[in-house]
């Protein structure tokens, strides 16, 4: 797979820069260039939903008593957007407030196993009904595009597919010509407008995980086009 380090020159090019010995001449390679990579990475995740992990080989520990000690997500995700249990069958996703309509007295109910969770803010989940009994489960959830701290060597690999490595490209460009001003910068809103073209997208492609996808006309969800064959 292709890492941060395989984006690096193309986007000195666009910004102009000649490399030398992979250090720059004007930009920082790693104290600027990699940052604006991972931070464009980052952008699209939080537009897109892309990607999405299934944490098959990290089985999530669940204790008894955990109705009202909400349980903190993984490091590396950003939302969770489901819960499976054995068999890998998914438990149903509830509010709290779908809790207290459907299920009233929900907060002192026991069980031996979950039936549903419910989401506690963007980093904490919950378990219905309290366990008995401690359980385990599989999380599959928004995923950091990079999930190791800085400073990046250039060894990250990149998560997604190819052909929206030139919309990140072009993201890195737009962030880092904020450092020179205009009119620089104002020109640089055309590679931005090609990333979010190129997270619109993505959102497409993923259109069978979430209705719910990124658009540029104030929000409204993205529709992929029917194609009917006669």
């Amino acid at each position: 797979m292709a890492t941060i380090s395989s984006l690096e020159t193309d986007v000195q090019n666009q910004l102009e820069e000649i490399p030398a010995d992979d250090v720059g001449v004007f930009w920082s390679v790693a104290n600027e260039i990699r940052p604006a990579l991972v931070e464009a990475m980052n952008e699209a995740t939080l537009i897109t939903g892309e990607p999405q992990f299934r944490a098959v080989s990290a089985p999530f520990p669940i204790p008894t008593g955990t109705v009202f000690t909400p349980l903190a997500l993984p490091n590396d995700a950003v939302a969770l957007l489901r819960v499976e249990g054995a068999g890998s069958v998914a438990f149903q996703k509830y509010s709290v407030w779908d809790l207290d309509r459907h299920f009233p007295g929900w907060e002192v109910a026991t069980g031996p196993s979950p039936l549903a969770w419910f989401p506690f803010g963007l980093g904490q989940f919950g378990i219905y009904p309290n366990l008995t009994a401690p359980a385990t489960v599989i999380l599959s959830y928004v995923q950091m595009p990079v999930t190791t701290a800085p400073p990046w060597d250039g060894t990250q690999v990149v998560p997604f597919q190819p052909e929206y490595f030139d919309g990140f490209k072009d993201a890195a460009q737009h962030y880092l010509q904020l450092k020179e001003g205009d009119p620089e910068f104002s020109q640089s809103f055309g590679p931005y407008n090609r990333f979010l073209a190129s997270c619109e997208r993505m959102s497409n492609f993923a259109w069978r995980k979430n209705s719910l996808r990124f658009s540029r006309a104030g929000g409204a969800s993205s529709a992929i086009t029917q194609i009917r064959q006669k």
